[in-house]
C-alpha cells in the first residue's frame, strides 16, 4: 500500500483535502520536512486525528495539536488506505489499531502520540534488554548511535540528489515506472526491533567507523528507499569488519555491508541493487511477516506500548518485566534466525525482483546487478560464502533477474551506474 502513495499528491487530491480531519491508521515518526532523511519527533500512534495542511509527493503536512504541525507518510492515513485497495482498510488498522485497542483496557490513559524523548527511551530500553538477553553488558558492549538512527544531513543529501540528477528529471523517471503493486503497512515498532539487532549484528562482527564512507553509502541508500515502497524508512548504512562477502538490513533501515561485498562492488549502481534487495525485505515485511499471528503481534504491542509510556522500563526488575523481555527478545532472535536460515528462495527472489525496480526508479542501470551477482555470488554455494542471501542458487538468482529485466521499461540510456564517482567514494585499498 504505500507503493501508492509514491504519488500521494494525486491520492490525496481524491480522498482528502487541505484542512481536513483525519485518522491515522499506523503508527508513524512525525518528519521536520517532506522526507525520511529529516529529523524525527514524536511518533504519532495509530487512531490519532490530524487536520491536513499540505502535501508534497507522498508526503502530508498535518497538525497534530495546536499550532504543531510536521509531516508524515500519507500512506498512513485512512482515506488513502480506504483508496488504495477494497477491503485492505480492515487488515491494515487491525495490525496498526492493536496498540491503541491494548492501551483501552490499561489503568492508564495514554496519549495519541509518544515524546522523541519517550520513543528513545523506549529504543534504549529494549537494545540493553536484548543484550542482556544474550548476556552482553548493556552498558559497555552497546553501540549507543545504533539505539537510535544517527542524524543525516539533510543538505548534504539533497546536493547529492542534485549532482546525481543533473540534466535528468526524477520525479519525470519515477512517473514513467509506478510502483503499482502495494507492500504491506510497516510494524509500528520497527524501531525498536532494527535497534536491538543492529546492535547484535554490529557486535558479531565489529564496525568500521568511517563517517565519510557511512554518509556517503547512505545517501545512496537513501535515494533507492525514497525510490521504492518504503519511501518513509531512514537508511543508514554501516560497514562490518569482515572480509566474507554479506549484508544484513534491520527492520529500522540500519543495513550493513561487510568490507568484504563492498571491495567486490565497482559502482554506485551494483550497491544500489544489493542496498535495494535489502530495503525490499523491509518493505514487504520478510521475517515479521512469518511471525504474524494475532496473539503474538497483539502481545507485542501491548507490550512496546509499555515500554514507551513507563520511564525507566530499561532498570525495571519485576516479574512481568523480566517476562516481557524476554518475549520480545525472543521475537527478535526469530527475526535475526529468518535471515541467516536457507529456504527463503520466494522472498529473497521477490527482494531481487524489487531490488531491481527500486535501482531503476533510482537512476541506475538495473543489469549491473547481474554484473554483481556473477562477481560476488559463488556458483554452487550457500552461507556466509554466498553473501548470506542463502537458500538460492546463484543460477536461479540470475534467471530471476533477467526476467525481472523485462518489467522495466525505461530507456537505459536515461540510466547511469557511476562507477568514478563509487571509486572516488571508498576509501583507498592498503597495499598488501
Amino acid at each position: 500500500m504505500r507503493g501508492w502513495m509514491l504519488i500521494g499528491a494525486v491520492l490525496l487530491a481524491g480522498t482528502a483535502s487541505a484542512g481536513d480531519a483525519v485518522r491515522i491508521v499506523a503508527a508513524v515518526d512525525t518528519r521536520g520536512g517532506p522526507g525520511a532523511y529529516y529529523a524525527a519527533g514524536a511518533k504519532l500512534l495509530a487512531g490519532a486525528s490530524v487536520k491536513i495542511t499540505g502535501n508534497n509527493g507522498g508526503w502530508v503536512q498535518a497538525e497534530f495539536a495546536p499550532k504543531q504541525t510536521a509531516w508524515i507518510p500519507a500512506y498512513a492515513l485512512q482515506p488513502a488506505q480506504e483508496a488504495a485497495r477494497p477491503g485492505e482498510l480492515l487488515r491494515a488498522m487491525s495490525k496498526g489499531m492493536l496498540r491503541s485497542l491494548s492501551s483501552l483496557f490499561s489503568s492508564t490513559p495514554r496519549e495519541p502520540l509518544i515524546s522523541r524523548a519517550n520513543a528513545s527511551l523506549g529504543i534504549r530500553g529494549f537494545s540493553k534488554a536484548y543484550a542482556a538477553h544474550h548476556g552482553l553488558k548493556a552498558a559497555a558492549d552497546l553501540d549507543p548511535t545504533l539505539w537510535e538512527n544517527p542524524p543525516f544531513d539533510a543538505d548534504g543529501y539533497r546536493a547529492f540528489v542534485s549532482t546525481r540528477f543533473a540534466g535528468r528529471d526524477w520525479a519525470a523517471l519515477k512517473a514513467r515506472m509506478p510502483l503499482a503493486t502495494p507492500a504491506p503497512l510497516p510494524d509500528t515498532d520497527s524501531d525498536k526491533l532494527g535497534a536491538a539487532l543492529a546492535n547484535f549484528v554490529a557486535r558479531e562482527d565489529g564496525l568500521i567507523r568511517n563517517p565519510a564512507l557511512e554518509a556517503y553509502l547512505s545517501e545512496i541508500a537513501q535515494l533507492v528507499a525514497e525510490s521504492s515502497h518504503a519511501y518513509e524508512l531512514p537508511m543508514h548504512v554501516f560497514v562490518l569488519r569482515s572480509a566474507e562477502p554479506k549484508g544484513f538490513v534491520s527492520p529500522n533501515g540500519i543495513v550493513f555491508i561487510s568490507a568484504g561485498a563492498l571491495r567486490k562492488m565497482q559502482s554506485e549502481a551494483e550497491f544500489a541493487f544489493f542496498v535495494g534487495h535489502e530495503i525490499a525485505h523491509v518493505a514487504f515485511g520478510h521475517g515479521l511477516r512469518k511471525l504474524d499471528r494475532d496473539e503474538a503481534r497483539a502481545h507485542e504491542n501491548d507490550s512496546f506500548a509499555e515500554m514507551d509510556h513507563e520511564l525507566g522500563w530499561d532498570t525495571r526488575t519485576g516479574d512481568r518485566y523480566v517476562r516481557t523481555a524476554g518475549e520480545l527478545s525472543d521475537l527478535a532472535d526469530q527475526v535475526h534466525e529468518y535471515f541467516q536460515s536457507e529456504g527463503n528462495d520466494a522472498d529473497e527472489l521477490e527482494a531481487d525482483y524489487w531490488g531491481l525496480i527500486y535501482a531503476a526508479r533510482a537512476g541506475y542501470v538495473p543489469e549491473a546487478a547481474e554484473a554483481l551477482l556473477l562477481r560476488i555470488v559463488a556458483a554452487d554455494v550457500k552461507g556466509d560464502s554466498g553473501l548470506l542471501w542463502n537458500g538460492v542458487s546463484r543460477d536461479k538468482r540470475l534467471e530471476g533477474i533477467r526476467r525481472g529485466y523485462a518489467a522495466i521499461k525505461l530507456d537505459r540510456s536515461g540510466l547511469r551506474s557511476f562507477d568514478a564517482e563509487f571509486r572516488a567514494g571508498l576509501p583507498p585499498k592498503r597495499a598488501p
